[in-house]
């Protein structure tokens, strides 16, 4: 069994973070997600849970992407933050 992660996604489009999720559930290691579009429900989000990885669109509207960075790098420093730019067309 593939060791499941659980996955912080920062992200403005509800159908992307969709895509994202059912892409790693096919692969069976999805554990617990979560999609936040804001500074406020990120700074929330990072105390919930134990997040393994955090997805990061590197432009949502309203969202400073590097203060979102530097709040990631203070509050969970050892977790990977991968930083994505537009959208896959999942066909």
């Amino acid at each position: 069994m593939a060791e499941l992660w659980n996955v912080l996604v920062v992200e403005d489009s509800p159908e992307d973070y969709e895509m994202v999720v059912r892409t790693l559930r096919r692969a069976g290691c999805l554990g617990e997600s979560q999609r936040v579009e804001s500074m406020e429900q990120l700074a929330e989000s990072i105390g919930t849970t134990s997040w393994d990885v955090v997805l990061c669109d590197f432009n949502i509207p309203g969202m400073d992407f590097e203060a979102s960075i530097s709040l990631l790098k203070k509050n969970v420093p050892a977790v990977p933050v991968i930083v994505v730019s537009g959208g896959i067309d999942a066909g």
